[in-house]
């Protein structure tokens, strides 16, 4: 075999490995292509591993490293290879339009179209108009974005590529729903699983499957949702998903118990909480117990329901428990002295000045240290108090929660239900804060202690990762985890440390818009484990910031889709990182997202 028969094989080897998602193969054998190509001065191959890394890179969100091996793939590209060329310039303008830079990404884009080998290709015009209309849309500059996906629509249909107007379909689906166009948006949805239907593609087919009926259930269109909810369940079981298995049978059940069909919607409930304990899924059994729990009350079955009650109210104890802010920072002063090579007058007056100021610093610091102790003495009082009254209150509202209930369910005035829902919602969201509440007392108290032992990192992740990626389904969010192969074991109380993380990306998840990607790097570095969580949410303003770690933090905010919070997720968070040897950071600004780290030494 000759040298570039065999850099053409490792390159193809390569691009295999990149699309089974296997990254770090594949990075492997292009760097070996790479190099034998530039050893013998074959340029085509140095360009094609290249574009397999760029991919590779972009795959993994490392938009950085992805934009410049893109960029070397161009360089190396020959005239003659002009169609590899513009693709790989498209790639380029998809890196920056997902790390939101979408000014370049227009500019690659629209490059593209001027070219004139694009339109020999129609289908690569297509996807060019496509991505277009994706970055108008992610501005919100809806007529821009219909009119390029109309562009990209009438291209692909004349080429007959029907698996990509499926795709088109599902984002214009997303678009009509985000202008509250339900009926439009379920049209798009509908016509999306016709063309995934006819051409076998199961796992596209059965997302879309899902998404109808959840439209469907929406609107109360039952009889419509039961036929893709017995879709949904042979696909999912052909693909052993078993998380959206169980929500099709959640789902059916619900509409049976409305049938008054007890014995078929019991059956279902049975095989969702067979699936549910098999997954050990908490989330979902946040979803299926207030279910389960009315239908035992439609069925009298009072004791059961209240048992099924009662785990519920300890798994809401379990998911919020780490609503906790630290205590307000002391003010920093971050001062940055430009190096000169000589020293002018202005710079030495204003040493002097720092001088001063640093000795008045120092002076109110011994006047906040003293203020501090009298403020823990306070603190420590209040604390006392807001447990016991905490505690109290907490039945109380309990028993309004459950008499609202009850009502709700008696009484048939609709303006009566109206109010009736009101309460029940009130107290509801009183019984979240007060547990936050409690649990914060708990563990500043001096009774809460770490279980510390020695954990596997890698196992900790994939045994309890797919909770988050269920929570990002519901808003059709995209989280990707990329776990790095020389982390080592720590020593931590697993599930403490478990409820710091996943409350952070709980948060990435909530003030992410729908359709948004929540990334998860955890790797090694000076022997300590970080833990990056970075989305491309709303973010936080600059000077919000310095507040997002406290105690009922003055930072807070609903969520993208209105999720309630009191605002002391993070300062649990903060508090059981710090218990752990370790700290956070956030590194954020407006409409880009947030990057979040944590850092702990590694065993």
């Amino acid at each position: 075999m000759s040298k570039k028969k065999e850099i053409e094989k490792l390159n193809s080897q390569a691009d295999q490995l990149q699309q089974a998602f296997k990254y770090q193969e594949s990075i492997k054998l292009a760097q070996e292509a790479e190099q034998k190509a530039e050893e013998i001065g074959y340029k085509k191959a140095v360009a094609e591993a290249n574009r397999i890394m760029g991919t590779v890179y972009m795959n993994k969100s490392e938009y950085q490293k992805s934009v410049h091996y893109f960029t070397k793939a161009i360089e190396n590209y020959d005239e003659d290879d002009k169609m590899m060329m513009l693709k790989a310039y498209s790639n380029l303008g998809i890196a920056y339009y997902l790390s939101g830079k979408t000014t370049p990404a227009l500019e690659y884009f629209y490059y593209c179209l001027e070219q004139p080998e694009s339109h020999d290709d129609k289908d690569f015009l297509a996807k060019q108009y496509g991505n277009i209309g994706n970055v108008y849309s992610s501005e919100n500059n809806t007529k821009k974005a219909y009119e390029y996906f109309k562009k990209s629509y009438a291209l692909f249909k004349s080429t007959g590529n029907e698996q990509e107007i499926a795709n088109l379909f599902n984002i214009l689906a997303f678009m009509k729903t985000r202008e509250n166009d339900d009926a439009m948006a379920l049209a798009y949805l509908k016509k999306s699983y016709k063309l995934f239907a006819k051409h076998n593609n199961k796992r596209a087919l059965l997302s879309v499957t899902n998404n109808i009926a959840k439209m469907l259930l929406q609107c109360n269109k039952h009889d419509d949702a039961m036929g893709y909810l017995e879709t949904q369940i042979e696909l999912a079981k052909s693909l052993n998903i078993q998380s959206i298995l169980c929500l099709g049978y959640i789902n059916i059940a619900v509409i049976k118990a409305e049938r008054k069909e007890f014995e078929q919607a019991s059956e279902m409930f049975d095989k969702s909480e067979e699936l549910i304990e098999a997954l050990d899924c908490d989330n979902l059994r946040m979803r299926f117990f207030p279910i389960k729990i009315s239908f035992l009350e439609a069925q009298k079955q009072y004791k059961e329901a209240l048992e099924l009650f009662h785990k519920l109210d300890s798994i809401k104890q379990k998911i919020y428990e780490d609503r906790l802010s630290e205590k307000m920072k002391s003010i920093q002063t971050n001062l940055e002295i430009k190096e000169k090579e000589e020293e002018t007058e202005i710079y030495r007056a204003k040493n002097i000045e720092l001088a001063n100021a640093f000795k008045e610093i120092d002076k109110q610091k011994k006047q906040l240290s003293e203020a501090n102790i009298k403020l823990e003495e306070l603190s420590d009082a209040k604390d006392a108090i807001i447990g016991v009254v905490s505690h109290d209150l907490k039945n109380y509202v309990g028993s309004i929660y459950s008499i609202s209930d009850f009502m709700t369910k008696q009484v048939n005035d609709s303006k009566m239900q109206n109010y009736l829902q009101a309460v029940k919602q009130s107290s509801q969201n009183a019984l979240i804060l007060l547990q936050d509440l409690l649990e914060i007392n708990y563990i500043e108290s001096t009774d809460f202690k770490l279980d510390l032992k020695q954990v596997n990192i890698r196992e900790l992740f994939e045994n309890n990762f797919y909770p988050l990626e269920l929570s990002a389904k519901t808003k059709d969010i995209k989280i990707e985890l990329d776990l790095a192969d020389d982390t080592n074991n720590l020593m931590i109380d697993s599930v403490r440390f478990w409820q710091a993380f996943s409350n952070i990306v709980f948060n990435a998840i909530k003030y992410s818009k729908r359709g948004g990607i929540v990334q998860i790097k955890v790797y090694k570095q000076d022997e300590k484990c970080i833990i990056e969580i970075i989305d491309n949410g709303i973010g936080i303003s600059e000077k919000m910031l310095p507040f997002v770690f406290e105690k009922f933090t003055i930072a807070k905010r609903q969520g993208t889709e209105g999720e309630l919070t009191f605002g002391m997720g993070l300062y649990t968070s903060k508090a059981l990182i710090n218990m752990h040897g370790g700290e956070i950071s956030v590194k954020s600004s407006p409409n880009t997202g947030s990057v979040f780290a944590i850092i702990i030494p590694c065993l």
